[in-house]
């Protein structure tokens, strides 16, 4: 008869704990580019290029869609984390552990 499910708190905590957990390591991996991303960069060249305008008023708002699905999804990796720490802290409060 199933019995639920079971979790692997000490695993769970590997991926949950802050800093360190590898959820919280992958989010700041994904935040490293950020900054680079979101700085307008230009492409200022001497003479006129109709390609390069073009370029210039593109790439800016990619990297500011880029930037911003980047920290969505961190944001989205540390509620996750912070979530499962509670999840872990209340799983050792009904086991006694904690």
């Amino acid at each position: 008869m199933d019995q639920g499910f079971e979790i692997d708190l000490e695993e769970a905590d590997k991926a949950a704990r802050y800093p360190g957990g590898s959820l919280a390591q992958a989010a700041e991996l994904l935040r490293a580019p950020l900054s680079s991303l979101i700085i307008n960069e230009t492409f200022v060249q001497p003479g006129k290029l109709d390609e390069a305008d073009r370029l210039m008023t593109t790439y800016p708002a990619w990297c500011a869609a880029i930037g911003q699905r980047l920290e969505q999804g961190c944001e989205v990796l540390d509620a996750n984390a912070a979530a499962l720490r509670e999840i872990i802290a209340l799983y050792r409060r009904v086991d006694g552990q904690g």
